[in-house]
């Protein structure tokens, strides 16, 4: 995948949240972004099963409960929708109150807030491996970059945790360079005040 990004969405009538579109990335039609992907893919059955065949050993290997693949197909779906519910009440709002509370720092023990600080969001189950990824600009506007089934506890050593990673850091650099001449500018410091020549 390239991970050169080619559009990005607003999602909900608060405009504080957006979903990126990735070039080469398999979407299902021209207004599906990562948020909708992660969504539509968590809810379809045979990828799903594709997924917990393939990293079956994290599965069983004793943080989850023993359970059973349709098991494991059932809570999906279920987390899936209440976590589709959640951001749809989150992107709704004028504030960022909801979308804070929704996202928390990739790195559990991050004391900081840097100027592009990588999120995570999880599903409600206290054992859950439903996450969106994304990132956050000072002026709190949050973008979904993508989004995985994570069965382990480190990122870096499975490969479809890796892209993810890689997709944050390309959207960082990505959109730090359309942010930078605003920094050079005395003005207020928005994203907002560029966002519509990128979108």
């Amino acid at each position: 995948m390239s991970r050169n990004i080619e559009r990005i969405f607003v999602v909900g009538k608060g405009g504080h949240l957006c979903s990126l579109r990735f070039a080469g990335e398999a979407y299902a039609d021209e207004e599906e972004g990562e948020l909708r992907r992660c969504l539509r893919q968590w809810k379809d059955a045979e990828h799903l099963v594709d997924l917990f065949l393939t990293y079956r050993a994290d599965l069983q290997g004793g943080f989850f409960e023993s359970k059973s693949i349709e098991d494991f197909l059932f809570i999906t779906e279920r987390e899936a929708t209440e976590l589709t519910k959640r951001i749809a009440t989150a992107a709704d709002h004028l504030n960022t109150e909801k979308l804070a509370q929704l996202f928390q720092p990739l790195h559990n023990h991050e004391t900081e807030s840097p100027k592009y600080q990588f999120l995570k969001a999880k599903g409600t189950r206290s054992k859950t491996w439903l996450r969106l990824y994304g990132l956050r600009t000072l002026d709190d506007v949050y973008f979904i970059t993508g989004g995985a089934i994570k069965l382990n506890r480190r990122m870096d050593d499975r490969e479809h945790l890796k892209e993810e990673l890689l997709k944050m850091e390309a959207a960082r650099k990505y959109l730090s360079r359309y942010l930078r001449h605003l920094e050079k500018e005395p003005a207020e410091q928005s994203f907002y005040e560029f966002f519509a020549l990128i979108a």
